[in-house]
């Protein structure tokens, strides 16, 4: 079973939480998914015993994406990382992404408004409810801007008294980050350095979409998920560099659309295998070729 915890607003739905959401994903006919309302505490329990000491990872989307889409992605994620071999539980973190391609300033309110949420509705519920709880989070382009944003704006928090960071790893894959914030001491490295144990961070410098954000939308500014980390060598980062292997795997064979060269990884069987790995402490290469 899947579950999720979400800061849009549902029709006919009142939150008791400030405006978040909990729900377990069910099954309806065919392949048909749909979420399913539950109260903050039974959530948090359910997702504890289903992580089964093996781990829970928070996937956090993008921009532009609807609930439907979100859950499809949520629903892709948690399989292909089970055929990985991750043996904890994949839940979400949805925040009100206005399902408008022109809409991105907006998204990006919404998501630095959204952010403290992630920590402070769902991390922390989680840690309470079970202080060995290991948690990972994975942060798709605006979704690892969000990550940043939750690190820096709520910082350490004390778990049964002792500060430490409250997430073991993040992951983040075409992250729509400005790859100058990441530079050692600035905001949003600072921040990782706060929240996490390890950031593994994945790009790909043919990304299409990442390259619209940086020229045009950002006005010139290049995104860390199409040109990678500079200026930090902390050795709780990882930089993987996937450009050759999407050229031989995807580009030389014409598969290299607007979209797919921005979301190509949750359907590639490397990439799962890759990020199961990072989860279970194994190390993984700089560059794959």
């Amino acid at each position: 079973m899947l579950f999720y915890f979400s800061r849009r607003k549902f029709k006919g739905q009142v939150s008791s939480h400030g405006g978040t959401h909990y729900l377990r994903i069910v099954s309806l006919a065919g392949d048909k998914q749909n979420g399913q309302f539950i109260n903050q505490d039974q959530w948090a329990s359910e997702v504890v015993k289903a992580a089964d000491n093996a781990g829970v990872m928070v996937f956090v989307h993008g921009y532009n994406t609807s609930n439907a889409e979100f859950v499809e992605r949520l629903v892709k994620v948690d399989h292909a990382f089970r055929v990985a071999g991750f043996k904890g539980v994949v839940i979400g973190y949805e925040w009100p992404s206005n399902d408008d391609f022109l809409k991105y300033k907006d998204d990006r309110a919404a998501a630095i408004d959204a952010a403290p949420h992630l920590i402070k509705d769902g991390l922390l519920l989680l840690s309470e409810k079970d202080p060995e709880l290991k948690i990972s989070l994975l942060g798709h382009s605006m979704g690892a801007f969000v990550i940043t944003e939750a690190f820096a704006r709520v910082g350490t928090i004390p778990i049964n008294g002792i500060f430490r960071p409250i997430v073991d790893k993040a992951v983040f894959v075409a992250a729509d980050i400005e790859t100058n914030k990441l530079r050692k001491k600035r905001r949003a490295s600072r921040a990782i350095h706060i929240g996490c144990n390890r950031l593994v961070h994945y790009h790909c410098n043919t990304d299409r979409v990442l390259d619209l954000s940086g020229k045009i939308i950002n006005i010139g500014t290049k995104r860390s998920g199409r040109h990678g980390i500079v200026g930090n060598k902390s050795t709780r980062i990882t930089d993987i560099d996937c450009t050759a292997y999407y050229k031989r795997r995807y580009k030389s064979k014409g598969q290299d659309r607007l979209l797919w060269s921005h979301n190509w990884y949750f359907d590639d069987a490397w990439f799962s295998r890759n990020v199961v790995d990072v989860l279970m402490n194994k190390h993984p290469p700089q560059k794959q070729s």
